[in-house]
């Protein structure tokens, strides 16, 4: 058998395994098994991965759901280019080294609010393509959180480290 027809065989025979058995949270509460399983799941460029617990390696990555994306301003993006060639230019070889080893393509760089920009947001930051030396689009992403330093979070399929302030 293929090996991609394997990870789908198994993928779906694991599904069909996890939807046949109910779930039980803390109290004795009922809880959808299948869906619980589903949020566990990262298929990722060919490879499944499962992920239980609260270190798994899937649970590493902060998936970003509450932000506001709208079209960056010119000063939005003067700001942020600014920021994330500083950044880049600090950056010890041992950093570097650690960014190529997670694969980390992209940084999450802090730039300034606009007028557009919502009064609940608490962190507003473009996404740097590392390897290109430009921005992966035009975009500012407004976040409802504060992510830690060094974080990584999904922007629209994107992940990318935070780099704070």
């Amino acid at each position: 058998m293929r090996p991609d027809v394997f990870r789908i065989v198994s993928l779906v025979g694991s599904f069909i395994l996890a939807s046949s058995m109910p779930g039980f949270a803390r109290g004795g509460e009922r809880t959808n098994f299948a869906a619980d399983f589903l949020q566990h799941v990262d298929v990722v460029k060919d490879q499944v991965s499962f992920g239980f617990g609260e270190h798994a390696i899937s649970n590493s990555i902060f998936h970003q759901t509450e932000f506001i994306r709208h079209t960056a301003t010119k000063l939005q993006r003067q700001v942020a280019e600014q920021n994330a060639r500083t950044y880049i230019t600090k950056l010890s070889p041992e950093k570097k080294q650690e960014l190529k080893k997670k694969k980390v393509r992209y940084l999450a760089v802090p730039t300034v609010r606009s007028p557009e920009t919502s009064q609940k947001a608490k962190e507003v930051v473009m996404i740097w393509d590392i390897p290109r030396e430009t921005f992966a689009n035009t975009s500012v992403y407004e976040l409802g959180t504060t992510p830690a330093k060094g974080k990584l979070a999904s922007y629209e399929g994107m992940v990318a480290e935070n780099v704070g302030h």
